[in-house]
């Protein structure tokens, strides 16, 4: 039997359109945590994701890593565990591992770059922000409800062709979820919490209902997280650091 995912189901009843459009979902949700003016002003961001899941009511972390961001395009990733590291000026990425000089990393060049050359900050503004200078395309989809409440529906594409649906709390203007397709189930997202005026979803989590009838939750947690430090351009270049 084929993994059911909960959330596919959550979504009842058809889509309702309504007199708005897909911008002002999007610039009602920036101006709800916090103001384009606000976003605008970040320049550099540090935090930690903590990605754990649980099932048979165990909990097991995969994964801990630091991300620093920096604009235009700056990102680089650090796990905590294996030491290895992940960089991308804009143009092109690379990852790294620790060698036998503790001073050293060893660097490889990616196949591929990261969905977006902004100051994504994995999606806790939301990568729809500034979409349109990424050559993204939203459109407004109507209104449904999520797990019971009314949420606006705004479909992007992304530049490579993917689509996602992007979940918009009616009341607040909020995002509060999205779908990467039609077969994935929908990850919230949750815990709003404010960081230097700006409000930042602290939790993204997803619900399976698997085969067996027992329930698998993911959660990316995110903490520590620091706007505006100073952040050395060295850092999203191969180096020795």
């Amino acid at each position: 039997m084929a993994t059911r995912m909960v959330l596919l189901a959550l979504l009842a009843g058809p889509l309702h359109l309504s007199a708005q459009s897909a911008e002002e979902v999007i610039n009602r949700h920036i101006a709800a945590i916090g103001g384009k003016d606000a976003l605008a002003a970040v320049e550099t961001m540090r935090y930690v994701r903590t990605v754990v899941n649980t099932q048979g009511g165990v909990t097991t972390e995969q994964s801990r890593r630091t991300f620093y961001s920096k604009r235009p395009f700056y990102y680089r990733s650090e796990d905590q565990a294996s030491g290895r590291v992940s960089i991308s000026d804009g143009l092109a990425m690379w990852h790294g591992r620790p060698t036998a000089d503790p001073d050293s990393i060893s660097w490889q060049a990616a196949s591929f770059m990261l969905r977006s050359r902004d100051l994504d900050f994995d999606r806790l503004y939301g990568s729809f922000i500034d979409h349109a200078s990424k050559g993204d395309t939203v459109e407004f989809k109507g209104t449904t409800e999520l797990e019971g409440v009314k949420v606006n529906v705004v479909k992007v594409t992304w530049h490579d062709g993917g689509e996602w649906d992007l979940y918009f709390r009616a009341s607040t203007g909020l995002w509060c979820g999205y779908r990467a397709n039609s077969e994935s189930p929908v990850m919230r997202v949750t815990d709003y919490r404010r960081v230097g005026g700006i409000l930042i979803p602290h939790r993204n989590v997803t619900v399976e209902e698997l085969a067996d009838g027992d329930t698998r939750i993911h959660e990316r947690m995110f903490s520590e997280i620091t706007l505006n430090l100073a952040l050395s351009d060295s850092m999203f270049a191969p180096g020795k650091h």
